[in-house]
């Protein structure tokens, strides 16, 4: 009777570990797709876009765009935003910044496939005082109303 108690823990106890880590696995690959699909970094990515149509578009020698007021205005809200533009022949260069931005931009490229037809893509960044940087690829066509 005793080994069987003995038997059945063991099991149960396996089970369990098991389950602990699958679930901590599942867990932190959400945590990475809900920091490279970030809502409010995709309202930003929106904004820059609305941006670069009405005024035109200005970028440092790293991709990195100059938003000047709407930078600003996120900033007010906590956030440190920075916004990438990226045209498909300019995308296998490097981007300096943050080991988190060349980790997404490592993952982006992975998830591009080969007969992409974009005009442009805009890489927006949102960093938490903290340096909690959520990401999005707002990937713009050829011929889209939106480009």
């Amino acid at each position: 009777m005793l080994a069987e108690v003995v038997v059945v823990s063991a099991v149960i106890s396996t089970v369990l570990v098991t389950m602990y880590i699958a679930i901590n696995r599942v867990s932190s690959a959400y945590e990475t797709r809900n920091s490279y699909y970030d809502i409010d970094a995709l309202f930003f990515a929106e904004e820059i876009n609305d941006l670069i149509k009405d005024k035109g578009l200005q970028t440092d020698s790293n991709h990195k765009l100059l938003l000047g007021d709407l930078s600003t205005a996120y900033q007010s809200l906590g956030y440190k935003a920075n916004g990438y533009y990226i045209t498909p022949s300019t995308l296998n260069n490097t981007i300096e910044g943050k080991q988190t931005l060349k980790d997404f931009m490592s993952y982006f490229k992975s998830k591009l496939s080969d007969e992409n037809n974009y005009k442009y893509i805009i890489i927006s960044e949102l960093c938490t005082p903290d340096d909690d940087c959520r990401y999005y690829a707002l990937k713009v066509k050829v011929g889209d109303n939106n480009g």
